[in-house]
């Protein structure tokens, strides 16, 4: 059985700098650069990247931020 994804379990780059304190720019650079940062798990119109809530929030606790 498929698990359909909600909006409320992802979260753009946006919401991720929010949850990390810093820019929008600063958690693109950080999302970028870092290689343990979970990969988007899509791309929607306008190249807008989301990942899931649960695995930015378990990177978070892995690296202490």
């Amino acid at each position: 059985m498929s698990t359909m994804l909600t909006t409320v379990d992802l979260v753009s780059l946006t919401d991720i700098s929010k949850l990390l304190g810093m820019t929008r720019g600063g958690a693109d650079k950080l999302v970028k650069r870092e290689a343990t940062f979970p990969a988007a798990v899509a791309v929607l119109t306008g190249h807008i990247r989301v990942w899931k809530r649960e695995d930015v929030e378990a990177w978070m606790r892995e690296v202490g931020r």
